[in-house]
């Protein structure tokens, strides 16, 4: 809360961590990724401790938060990571696929199982996935990338389509995907 010269209060919120304690000193939270003098890439003001492999053998990223750690490893030696902001990429980290790792303020990811769960809802709009039963795998999958590249047009496009569930153009709302 902040007092104004006018006598009133300004209360301001965050929906995510604004500043972090860095060395016991506040600053504004930041996740641009430098380089330690160990050669570990860190964000510049996150709340909790994490590091990135600054390429070789080390683990590819290390967190310690309320006194529990974590580390993640990467079955071979990491190149040099090329840092972009927030992210760090590691190029040709298996052949062909660049490793991209972005630093978050409070490590704070959605949970896999609601992920897992969100994706099934989304499925679910399709008639074909929510009540009939497919014989062949293949034509199953067919139909769930339809359902994926449904989902991913209303993104772009902001429209929605007709699914079973409301079957006439004019009576869908809007829902974003």
């Amino acid at each position: 809360m902040l007092a104004n010269p006018d006598g009133t209060f300004t209360w301001k919120q965050y929906v995510h961590p604004a500043f972090a304690k860095v060395d016991g000193v506040w600053k504004d939270a930041d996740t641009t990724l430098r380089k330690r003098v160990d050669e570990r890439v860190v964000p510049a003001a996150a709340t909790f401790r994490m590091s990135f492999s600054g390429g070789g053998d080390e683990p590819l990223a290390a967190m310690e938060k309320e006194g529990k750690s974590l580390s993640i490893t990467w079955p071979e030696a990491l190149p040099e990571p090329r840092l972009d902001g927030d992210t760090a990429v590691y190029p040709e980290a298996l052949p062909g696929v660049d490793l991209r790792i972005q630093a978050d303020v409070d490590g704070a990811p959605l949970p896999k199982r609601w992920t897992v769960e969100r994706t099934y809802g989304w499925l679910m709009f399709h008639r074909r996935l929510a009540r009939d039963y497919e014989a062949l795998p293949a034509r199953l999958q067919a139909v769930i990338h339809l359902a994926m590249t449904d989902l991913m047009a209303r993104r772009v496009t902001g429209e929605t389509t007709v699914s079973w569930r409301s079957p006439t153009l004019w009576d869908q709302i809007h829902t974003p995907g």
